[in-house]
């Protein structure tokens, strides 16, 4: 039987400190990558939103003056005022239906973004710990960057559908959702249903003792699935939802 408790910022510090990098997993989510410029999920629905409703009335999407005017955001609340399960999911697959199309939607929106100081903490602990690995659901990559802004010469390696690593690393970085160089980036309903038997192998490679959950709102059916399994069939490990 699962035990909850509520652990204060200080507690999770604590536990973190005493903790070899070893025992640890990180799981990142969108949340993690705000501070440092990236898009949150909600504001990239209402670009998906104003885009849709923009061609549908061939309104030019550069006119920055008439978008952002409270008569055009009353227009749209009353186009897409049904409700949706997953928003972020059904209006990025209704507004690029092209799986290429959507991986260079999210290049554009990633590919600069350098990350915060809080992702440079979170850097020097990784390092300091020697952490072996990280999952992320993020596109931004920028855990690698934090990374080798302090240590060019760390040892990381990506794995995901497509890429993975042969020999062994100091960390490996498993992007759950793909990376938009390599991958068929999971960005719908159908995508985010179930992860891979590859990534799930990878991930499952090591049974960490401690899973430390950042910046995630817990959307994707495949790594919640993955989460409860790994945590019914080893019921040692103890899940740190922040």
């Amino acid at each position: 039987m699962s035990i909850i408790r509520k652990y204060t910022q200080e507690n999770l510090i604590n536990t973190l400190n005493v903790s070899s990098g070893n025992e640890i997993l990180f799981l990142l989510g969108a949340g993690c990558s705000v501070s440092s410029g990236c898009m949150a999920a909600g504001k990239m629905v209402q670009e998906f939103k104003r885009r849709i409703f923009c061609a549908k009335e061939g309104i030019p999407y550069s006119d920055n003056t008439l978008i952002y005017e409270e008569g055009f955001n009353q227009a749209l609340a009353k186009e897409f005022s049904q409700g949706v399960e997953n928003e972020y999911s059904y209006y990025f697959e209704m507004c690029f239906p092209n799986i290429v199309d959507r991986n260079q939607f999210i290049k554009e929106k990633f590919q600069n973004i350098k990350p915060s100081y809080g992702y440079l903490c979170f850097a020097d602990y990784v390092i300091s710990k020697k952490v072996k690995r990280i999952l992320t659901t993020n596109f931004d990559k920028l855990c690698e960057k934090a990374i080798k802004k302090l240590d060019e010469d760390y040892d990381v390696t990506i794995s995901t559908d497509s890429i993975t690593s042969v020999v062994d690393s100091q960390l490996s970085i498993v992007e759950l959702h793909g990376d938009y160089n390599y991958d068929a980036l999971k960005n719908t309903e159908q995508e985010l249903s179930t992860l891979s038997n590859k990534l799930m192998q990878e991930i499952s490679s090591s049974i960490p003792k401690k899973i430390i959950v950042i910046g995630y709102s817990g959307q994707d059916k495949s790594v919640m699935d993955f989460l409860e399994t790994l945590t019914s069939n080893h019921q040692n490990i103890e899940l740190f939802w922040c």
